[in-house]
């Protein structure tokens, strides 16, 4: 294996709970709400609020430090992930894995179809750095059996590991999300298996 390991990160569902309500994020495992970073986003004249727990920007910020971080999420639509993610998470201007660069391999944008966008980048992003372990972090893993199915057998026959994290979109990242990241991460810098 060579290289830092490689971390596709989504957004919504991820380090954005979909809550409904600031009750159902009191609720999350972290606590109390002073604890979330939070702005308002209009797109289109339509707001979207956008949270993370503090907890997840501190553990993104040195998930960084180890591993090459990027963004795999609809956000990355005229660049919004950089623009308006990044700086809330405390996190700099990272690579994207963009809808743009796959929609003429993806006829359907939803997990529900073999032809996801996100499985694609996923799969491009394996093939093009076969000697670095890499890790999809997102909650709509669960809805692809492609998904699925490709996370689970992608490590065959290739020299480092492939992994999903799929969290609960109602929780976002968890701690035992993060600590699970943080394990493949570093036994790919030790040259461990995980």
């Amino acid at each position: 294996m060579t290289g830092r390991s490689i971390v596709l990160l989504d957004v919504d569902g991820v380090l954005n709970p979909v809550a409904e309500s600031t009750d159902e994020l009191g609720r999350a495992p972290y606590g109390e709400l002073a604890e979330w970073v939070t702005d308002v986003v209009t797109i289109r004249g339509i707001e979207y609020l956008v949270r993370a727990h503090r907890s997840v920007c501190e553990f993104l910020g040195r998930l960084h430090e180890v591993a090459e971080v990027r963004w795999l999420t609809t956000w990355s639509h005229s660049d919004r992930c950089n623009s308006v993610i990044a700086p809330l998470v405390g996190l700099p201007e990272l690579p994207i894995e963009s809808y743009e660069r796959y929609r003429h391999w993806s006829k359907y944008v939803y997990p529900a179809s073999p032809y996801w966008w996100k499985l694609s980048a996923a799969q491009e992003a394996a093939r093009r750095a076969p000697d670095r372990p890499l890790v999809w972090v997102d909650d709509d893993i669960c809805l692809s059996p492609w998904a699925v199915q490709w996370a689970e057998s992608a490590s065959r026959g290739r020299p480092s590991p492939v992994e999903a994290v799929v969290p609960d979109c109602h929780l976002g990242l968890t701690m035992q999300d993060m600590d699970r990241i943080d394990r493949l991460v570093r036994a790919a810098e030790r040259g461990a298996t995980p």
